[in-house]
């Protein structure tokens, strides 16, 4: 199953990002920010994809989940 966080450089989501990842081996998380660069130094070593996205944009959710 694939799951996308948005949100994740915020407290929730970042601490979502590694409840998952420690928890959940069977899941494809993906971690969304319009932001990657501080997205990739707060999640730091989590073997999570990061995906540039805007929830306000349709196309880029779309192929987020992609």
């Amino acid at each position: 199953m694939r799951v996308l966080v948005t949100g994740a450089t915020g407290f929730v989501g970042s601490n979502l990002l590694s409840r998952l990842q420690s928890t959940r081996k069977d899941l494809d998380v993906r971690a969304m920010s319009i932001i990657a660069d501080k997205l990739k130094k707060k999640i730091g070593d989590l073997d999570i994809k990061i995906v540039k996205a805007d929830v306000m944009d349709y196309s880029s959710l779309t192929k987020a989940l992609d």
